[in-house]
C-alpha cells in the first residue's frame, strides 16, 4: 500500500515540477497575463450584459471564466502543491520505516 502512494505522490511532485517550470518560462509568463487579460474581458462580458443576455449566453460566459480561472490557478499553485507533496511523501517514507 505503502509502494502504490509513494508512486503516486511522485508522480504528482513530476506534474507539479513540470507547472512550475512551466509558469516560471517566459512562454508560461505570456500565457498567464493571457489568462489573467482574458478573465477581465469575461468579466467585462458579464457585466455589460447581464441583463439582456440570453440564459445560455450567461452559463457560457461564467464557463469561459471557470476554465480560465482553473487553469491560471493550477500554474499559480504549482510550487505550493509541490512542496505540499514533497511534505506528504516526507510522510509516507517516515510511516514506512
Amino acid at each position: 500500500m505503502a509502494t502504490e502512494q509513494i508512486k503516486e505522490v511522485k508522480k504528482d511532485i513530476g506534474k507539479y515540477s513540470a507547472l512550475d517550470a512551466l509558469k516560471d518560462s517566459e512562454g508560461g509568463q505570456l500565457l498567464i497575463e493571457s489568462l489573467a487579460s482574458d478573465i477581465a474581458s469575461c468579466i467585462e462580458e458579464l457585466s455589460s450584459k447581464y441583463k439582456t443576455a440570453s440564459h445560455s449566453e450567461l452559463i457560457a460566459i461564467g464557463a469561459k471564466i471557470a476554465e480560465r480561472l482553473s487553469l491560471y490557478r493550477t500554474l499559480n499553485r504549482a510550487k505550493k502543491n509541490k512542496k505540499l507533496a514533497s511534505e506528504e511523501l516526507k510522510a509516507i517514507l517516515a510511516e514506512s520505516e
